[in-house]
C-alpha cells in the first residue's frame, strides 16, 4: 500500500503533460512498476490520474499459481495542490471489494537477509495524511484462516517528519460468528515514544478457537496496551474468554548497551482452554518468566527462563553467538506429578511417564563442550512399556570451515522393556544398552550416527548409519550386524524358524 502511495505522489505529478486519454500508457506504467518477479499485477478501468479523484475498476495480484487477491473499484481521492507545499493529503483510498482467496506463494530463499536495527518511521519528503482507508467489503477464502471470512474495514493514517498515528477497525460481518479488532499506535522518531492499544474480540466459534481447537471454542478476547518510549517499552498483556481473564502479564522492551533486553512474565489458569486429558499436566496455573538480553551485536544472553505447570518445571541460562551457536548452556527440566501419579503427555497418543529428569549444559572454561542427561521412568503406551531409560552422552559444538557442527558419544540403556508384540519381546528382550558417535553438520541435512554398539541379554550388534532429510524426509540408511547365541529368539519377528 505504501509503495502505491509513494507512486502516486512523486510520478503522478511528473506525467502532467499527459492527456486523459493516456490511460493505455499509464496502466501499463502502473503493472510495470508494482509488478515484479512472481508478481504478477493486472489493473483495468484506471481514469482520472490528473483529477482529484483517481479510479480503478479492477486490480488483481496474481503469483505460479494464479490471482490470490482482487480489488475491486478502487479509489483515491486526494489534493494535487497541497502535493506542490509537500503533502500528500488523501481524504479516501477505498475499494468496494477486496477478495482474498489465498495466501500468496512465497520463496524464502529469495527474500533479502535484514540485520536488527532501531526502530524507526521512514523520513519521506512528503508529508502523508490519510483520512480514510476503507474496504466495504472484504471477503477471506476458507484457505487463509480455516474457514470463509467476511468483514468490513475502516482506518486512518498520518506521517508527518518522522510521527505517525494509525488507527484501525476491522469487523467480521456475515452469517458467522462476529468479531472485531481495533488498533490505535503512534509513535515519534523524535522522542521514540510509542502508543499502542489494540483489541481482538469474537463471538464463540470464532476463527483463533477453532483453529487452536480450544474445547468449546468460547467467545474471546484480548487485549494488549502500552504507552512509553521504545528503550523502555511495557505492554500488558490480557487474555480473557467467556468474560473470564485467563492469562495476563506484562512484556517489558528495555534498551542496553545498543542491544535490547527482553522481559517477560506472564501467568494465568489455562485450565478452561485445555482438553480433559490435558488438565492433569498443565493445571490451574501456568507461569512465564523471561530476562533475555540481545547485543547490537546480535548475542543473546538468556539470563533466566522459568516455565512451571503443574507437573513441568523448566528452568536454564544460556548464551549463544550471534551466528547461532550456542556457547553457554545450563537447562534443567522435571517432569513428575504432584501425586506421584503417571503424567499423560500433552499432544501424545495415550502416553505416560511415571517421572522424567533432564539436563543440560556445557562445561565452565570449555565453551565448546556439552554433556547432558535424560532419565524417564515408568514410560506406559498402548504398545510398549520401559520400565527405566537413560540417555545420557557429552561432545563439543564448534565452528568449522564448512559450518557450526555437533558431535559426540551418547550412551542409552533401557531396563524392563516389555512390547505387545510378543515377537519383538522376545527379540529384543528386557534389557539393552549401548552407545553411538553421533555428528550433525550445519546445513549437510543428514545425521551421521557411527561406531553404533549394543548389548542385551544372549545378544551384541555393531553398526552405522546416516539419517538424511531431517526437516522434512527422513529418510535412514545403515547396516547392522547382530551376533546372538540363539537365533530362535527371532523366529516370530521374522515369520519363520530360525
Amino acid at each position: 500500500m505504501r509503495r502505491v502511495l509513494l507512486i502516486a505522489a512523486c510520478v503522478l505529478p511528473g506525467l502532467a503533460w499527459a492527456q486523459e486519454d493516456d490511460r493505455d500508457y499509464l496502466t501499463a506504467f502502473l503493472e510495470d512498476t508494482l509488478s515484479d518477479a512472481g508478481r504478477q499485477v493486472v489493473v483495468t478501468g484506471f481514469a482520472g490520474a490528473l483529477s482529484s479523484q483517481a479510479t480503478i475498476e479492477k486490480l488483481t495480484i496474481a503469483d505460479d499459481k494464479g490471482v490470490w487477491i482482487t480489488l475491486n473499484g478502487v479509489v483515491l481521492d486526494w489534493s494535487r495542490s497541497a502535493l506542490l507545499s509537500g503533502e500528500l493529503n488523501v481524504s479516501e483510498l477505498s475499494a468496494a471489494e477486496i477478495i482474498l482467496d489465498r495466501l500468496p506463494e512465497t520463496d524464502a530463499s529469495a527474500m533479502p537477509e535484514t540485520e536488527a536495527s532501531g526502530f524507526s518511521l521512514p523520513e519521506l519528503p512528503v508529508s502523508i495524511s490519510i483520512d480514510r482507508v476503507a474496504a466495504g467489503v472484504i471477503e477471506l477464502g476458507p484457505e487463509v484462516l480455516g474457514q470463509a471470512v467476511t468483514g468490513t474495514l475502516d482506518a486512518s493514517v498520518q506521517l508527518v517528519g518522522g510521527e505517525g498515528t494509525a488507527k484501525l477497525g476491522l469487523i467480521r460481518t456475515g452469517d458467522g460468528p462476529k468479531g472485531e479488532i481495533t488498533l490505535d499506535a503512534s509513535y515519534s522518531n523524535l522522542t521514540h515514544e510509542l502508543g499502542l492499544a489494540l483489541v481482538a474480540k469474537e463471538d464463540a466459534k470464532g476463527i483463533v478457537v477453532t483453529l487452536l481447537g480450544i474445547p468449546g471454542a468460547p467467545a474471546s478476547a484480548l487485549t494488549v496496551t502500552g504507552q512509553g518510549p521504545v528503550e523502555d517499552y511495557a505492554a500488558d498483556i490480557l487474555l480473557a474468554t467467556d468474560g473470564a481473564e485467563r492469562l495476563k502479564g506484562s512484556v517489558t522492551v528495555r534498551g542496553e548497551e545498543g542491544g535490547y533486553r527482553l522481559l517477560a512474565d506472564v501467568a494465568g489458569d489455562l485450565a478452561p482452554l485445555l482438553a480433559p486429558d490435558q488438565l492433569d499436566f498443565f493445571g490451574t496455573d501456568v507461569a512465564l518468566n523471561l530476562d533475555a538480553v540481545r547485543s547490537a551485536a546480535g548475542r543473546i544472553t538468556l539470563d533466566q527462563f522459568n516455565l512451571a505447570t503443574r507437573s513441568l518445571k523448566l528452568s536454564g541460562k544460556a548464551e549463544i553467538a550471534a551466528d547461532g551457536l550456542p556457547e553457554s548452556v545450563n537447562v534443567t527440566g522435571t517432569l513428575a506429578d504432584p501425586d506421584g501419579t503417571p503424567v499423560l503427555l500433552p499432544f501424545q497418543d495415550d502416553t505416560r511417564v511415571g517421572r522424567a529428569d533432564f539436563r543440560l549444559k556445557t562445561l565452565p572454561g570449555d565453551a565448546d563442550s556439552w554433556s547432558g542427561e535424560v532419565v524417564v521412568e515408568g514410560l506406559d503406551r498402548p504398545d510398549l512399556k520401559v520400565a527405566r531409560m537413560t540417555l545420557d552422552g557429552s561432545g563439543r559444538i564448534g565452528r568449522t570451515p564448512a559450518g557450526n557442527s555437533l558431535d559426540g558419544t551418547l550412551g542409552f540403556e533401557a531396563v524392563g522393556i516389555a512390547p505387545t508384540d510378543i515377537g519383538l519381546a522376545e527379540a529384543v528382550g528386557r534389557e539393552i544398552s549401548g552407545s553411538v558417535r553421533m555428528q550433525l553438520l550445519e546445513g549437510s541435512g543428514a545425521l551421521q550416527l557411527s561406531g553404533i554398539q549394543l548389548e542385551g541379554a544372549g545378544l551384541s550388534g555393531t553398526g552405522a548409519a546416516k539419517i538424511e532429510g531431517l526437516e522434512d524426509a527422513f529418510l535412514a540408511t545403515g547396516n547392522l550386524a547382530v551376533d546372538a547365541t540363539d537365533f530362535a529368539r527371532f523366529s516370530r519377528l521374522a515369520g519363520r524358524k530360525l
